[in-house]
């Protein structure tokens, strides 16, 4: 448990907008956590490794290509020491249109 402990950030994602994204990658994402200031930050998408900016409070992440299904994503300011899995939604690029426009309220 002390290892696990050890390789662990320190900081922890509270809130991720959007939370479903598309398999086509490329996609815009907002992290929410309680990390200041960061030098460096790094954005975790299962394996795949890519580089973050943090602007005013927030980590914008831009994702890759993805299979269908669940991604984790986790935060590092070293590439060591992640912060724990936040997990995302990957939906095929017909659905990711239907939830951007087919979520409006309509009228009977």
């Amino acid at each position: 448990l002390k290892d696990i402990e050890a390789k662990r950030a320190k900081f922890t994602i509270s809130s991720v907008i959007p939370t479903i994204i598309s398999t086509k990658g490329n996609e815009r994402i907002t992290v929410y956590t309680n990390l200041t200031n960061p030098t460096f930050v790094f954005c975790r998408f299962n394996t795949k490794v890519y580089n973050g900016r943090y602007n005013n409070g927030e980590i914008i992440c831009k994702t890759p290509i993805l299979a269908p299904g669940e991604v984790n994503l986790s935060i590092s300011v070293d590439k060591r020491k992640w912060c724990d899995d936040f997990v995302l939604h990957v939906i095929n690029e017909e659905r990711s249109e239907e939830r951007r426009v087919g979520k409006e309220c309509r009228s009977r």
